[in-house]
């Protein structure tokens, strides 16, 4: 954090708070990079208050999984709120499994048009769950999940 750096902040017990684990584990999450833009200052991890708790192989997996699944069919319902995808999104491409998330005018790209990394296509293509086929199921999970992190998120900037 220098005199130049506007992020704002919060430490590990804040954010042991907010993820709901341990201060340890989101020490964990700092040292191996699951957060973006983690620093330690005087021996003590400060992590960038609009992070969100890293995603697990599983949950990474299975969002990476949807949006092939929404991208390689016409889905009718790709309604989600910019801000839950933006927020999903940021940590799918600071992770390194999608290119990009936003258009050249700062809009949040809708499922269909993003595009994964080989990182994300690797992982997305772990396991034996069929990608061809559109499941109204899978996309309301996916709906879901990503509503349900963004809403984390958002909760505790109400309260901070």
């Amino acid at each position: 954090m220098n005199k130049k750096d506007t992020t704002e902040y919060m430490n590990t017990a804040i954010a042991a708070d907010l993820f709901d684990v341990n201060k340890s584990t989101v020490a964990k999450y700092c040292r191996e990079g699951k957060i973006k833009g983690c620093t330690k200052v005087d021996g003590k991890w400060m992590i960038p208050s609009k992070s969100i708790k890293p995603l697990t192989q599983k949950q990474t997996v299975t969002i990476l999984q949807d949006l092939l699944i929404i991208k390689n069919n016409k889905a009718e319902n790709e309604e989600l709120p910019d801000y839950a995808l933006e927020l999903v999104y940021k940590y799918l491409y600071d992770q390194g499994y999608i290119i990009s998330y936003k258009t050249k005018k700062g809009n949040i790209l809708k499922p269909r048009k993003i595009k994964l990394t080989e990182k994300g296509m690797n992982l997305a293509l772990k396991g034996d769950r069929k990608l061809d086929k559109i499941n109204p199921e899978a996309i309301e999970k996916f709906v879901t999940m990503v509503v349900q992190l963004a809403s984390l998120y958002l909760q505790y900037k109400a309260i901070k």
